[in-house]
């Protein structure tokens, strides 16, 4: 008999406590929570990360737009370093395709960047974030120089057939045509 109001009270009691921060949250971990899926059907977390680096990219377009430059750069800083974190934070799970995209976004991002640099007239740095758009970070490079992790993509490769890697030369040539020429337009 007395479970039938006990067990309400218990829930009741629990509920206010977390409203009120006395009890921290129970883990998000449950098994009831369905993991996130991207537009290529793979496994994403990235706790709106990109989302933000999304943001960041648009307010700085719109200052380029104004002729505001060094807005600008501050913007596309920030979706910089939104996407650094993308791409250093082990607990992000991203998809070999979505990762791709990242690349290419970030890519933009720092050609973005060049362009401002050009209209502000600093030449080295506009070469310098071009360079960035066609050759991507250290991370990019580790991640295909590593004699062991060079070692699992010829594996996977052998036993999977075909290219493991998804292309994992160099991030030029993940990028659209128009991209590169105009990364090798402020090179030259």
């Amino acid at each position: 008999g007395s479970s039938k109001w006990l067990l309400p009270a218990i829930c009741r009691l629990v509920r206010s406590s977390l409203i009120r921060g006395v009890m921290p949250p129970e883990d998000t971990d449950s098994e009831d929570e369905q993991p996130r899926i991207d537009e290529y059907g793979d496994r994403f977390e990235d706790y709106g990360f990109l989302k933000r680096a999304e943001e960041h990219k648009q307010a700085g377009n719109a200052f380029f737009q104004q002729g505001r430059f060094e807005r600008a750069l501050k913007e596309y800083g920030g979706a910089l370093d939104q996407l650094l974190t993308v791409a250093f934070d082990k607990s992000i799970i991203i998809g070999k395709r979505k990762w791709n995209d990242v690349v290419i976004f970030r890519s933009t991002v720092h050609l973005n960047n060049s362009a401002c640099h050009f209209k502000l007239q600093n030449w080295q740095d506009s070469a310098r974030e071009a360079l960035e758009c066609l050759h991507g970070n250290l991370r990019e490079t580790l991640m295909y120089s590593d004699p062991h992790i060079r070692a699992k993509v010829r594996e996977s490769e052998r036993k999977h057939g075909g290219s493991a890697s998804g292309g994992a030369g160099s991030v030029e040539d993940k990028l659209p045509r128009l991209s590169r020429a105009k990364a090798w337009v402020r090179l030259s």
